[in-house]
């Protein structure tokens, strides 16, 4: 856990300025590390029984979690008092 909160403050002190969406998911990037295990976690029990191979539900759950992440982070973090969480 503490590596995960180190490359987080790394990350945000190594890139300082940047274009508009690196600022962004600067900002966004404790709240994508905060909801993204819920998303993978469901979305890997929702899977769990459709008989896919390994790698179709790696590489659904991969690409459906990231997004989902970065979508539900930015949004979380428009809504009034999580800003100061998240």
């Amino acid at each position: 856990m503490w590596l995960a909160g180190g490359l987080l403050t790394l990350f945000r002190e190594a890139v300082i300025g940047g274009d508009r969406l690196t600022r962004e998911l600067l900002a966004d990037s404790y709240a994508i590390y905060v909801v993204h295990r819920p998303l993978v976690v469901t979305l890997q029990y929702e899977l769990a029984e459709r008989g896919l191979s390994a790698a179709a539900a790696w590489s659904i759950v991969s690409g459906t979690a990231v997004s989902m992440a970065l979508l539900l982070a930015a949004g979380l973090r428009r809504m009034p008092g999580c800003w100061r969480v998240l």
